[in-house]
C-alpha cells in the first residue's frame, strides 16, 4: 500500500515495532485489545473481478493463545463481492469468499516467536494457499471480487473482536492481475 497512495488508518492499539521484524527495522504490532487493525478506505484497486491476484504477508505471535477465536489476517469490507482470510477456532486457516463462503479449512496451529509467510493466489480461477512456501490448498474459485470496498489488515472489517492480538505483521503485499505463486516456492528472503 505504501507505493499506491492509499490513506492508511491505525485503529485501536496498533504501532510500529522495532523489537520484531522480518525485513527492515520495523513491523506492525497489534496489541491484545479488541479493535486493533489497519484500515484502508474503499478503492477500485481492491476490485479483482475474476482476474488473477496475490495477497501475501508475514505474521508472528508472541503468544498464540492470546489470539481471538477467529483472528482475521485481512478482510475486504463487504460479505458480498469480497474475500478475507482468518484462522478459525478449530485451528484451521480459511480463505473466505463472497457471501462468507469458506473455501475449505487448512490445519494451522502457529507456534510462538516464529514468523510465518502466508500467501493466497488465484490463477485462471484456481485458488491456491501457501504456508511458508508449501502449497496447502488448491480449489476452484471463480467468484467475481468486483466490489469497490475497504480493506482491514490484522483484524475484521465487520467485527472488532477478531484481530490478531499480541502479534506482528510485516510485508503485507497485494498484487492485482498476477498469481506470484502457483507451486511450492522458496519464501522471499527480502522485501
Amino acid at each position: 500500500l505504501s507505493a499506491s497512495g492509499h490513506t492508511v488508518s491505525l485503529n485501536g492499539n496498533v504501532s510500529h515495532a522495532g523489537d520484531q521484524q522480518k525485513f527492515g527495522t520495523h513491523s506492525v504490532y497489534f496489541d491484545s485489545t479488541d479493535g486493533a487493525k489497519i484500515s484502508v478506505p474503499a478503492s477500485p484497486d481492491f476490485a479483482f473481478g475474476i482476474g488473477d491476484f496475490t495477497i501475501e504477508f508475514w505474521v508472528h505471535w508472541n503468544n498464540p493463545s492470546n489470539m481471538a477465536s477467529y483472528p482475521t489476517f485481512f478482510d475486504f469490507g463487504s460479505f458480498q463481492g469480497a474475500c478475507s482470510m482468518r484462522r478459525n477456532g478449530a485451528n484451521n486457516l480459511s480463505f473466505i469468499g463472497p457471501g462468507h463462503a469458506h473455501q475449505g479449512d487448512i490445519p494451522f496451529t502457529p507456534q510462538a516467536d516464529r514468523w510465518y509467510h502466508i500467501a493466497a493466489t488465484r490463477e485462471s480461477g484456481i485458488l491456491r494457499v501457501f504456508i511458508d512456501g508449501s502449497k496447502v490448498q488448491e480449489v476452484n474459485f471463480t467468484s467475481n471480487l468486483s466490489s469497490n470496498i475497504s480493506l482491514a489488515i490484522g483484524g475484521s472489517a465487520h467485527e472488532g473482536n477478531e484481530g490478531i492480538r499480541d502479534g506482528y505483521m510485516d510485508d503485507f503485499r497485494i498484487t492485482k492481475g498476477a498469481a506470484r505463486y502457483t507451486a511450492d516456492f522458496t519464501v522471499p528472503l527480502d522485501a
